[in-house]
């Protein structure tokens, strides 16, 4: 997505547009044992962001804790929680469980 902008007369150079992509209001934080934020990756869809925290949790080590909240409101979304040996425990709003959270 370059345009051709021409600078002098003989001359012209390639200028990348500006992207304007979707807004990335799901956010998802990652924080380790000690609850200490590592790392803040933001997605456009809930669809999209499942997989993808799940595929990220499945590396991390046990302790860490994925929290998902949405930007423009801050709700509570879900945590994705790395136990040992790989196993990983998910508490969403739409659970019966995760109803009671906040």
């Amino acid at each position: 997505m370059l345009e051709l902008v021409n600078v002098k007369k003989k001359k012209s150079i390639y200028v990348p547009r500006k992207r304007e992509g979707r807004p990335r209001f799901i956010v998802a934080s990652i924080y380790n044992k000690k609850k200490q934020l590592v790392k803040t990756i933001r997605y456009t869809e809930i669809d999209t962001a499942l997989p993808r925290l799940t595929y990220h949790a499945m590396r991390l080590e046990p302790g860490y804790t994925i929290q998902i909240t949405h930007f423009l409101t801050g709700l509570w979304i879900g945590d994705i929680v790395v136990k040992v040996n790989g196993v990983l425990k998910s508490q969403f709003t739409w659970d019966d469980k995760g109803s009671n959270r906040h």
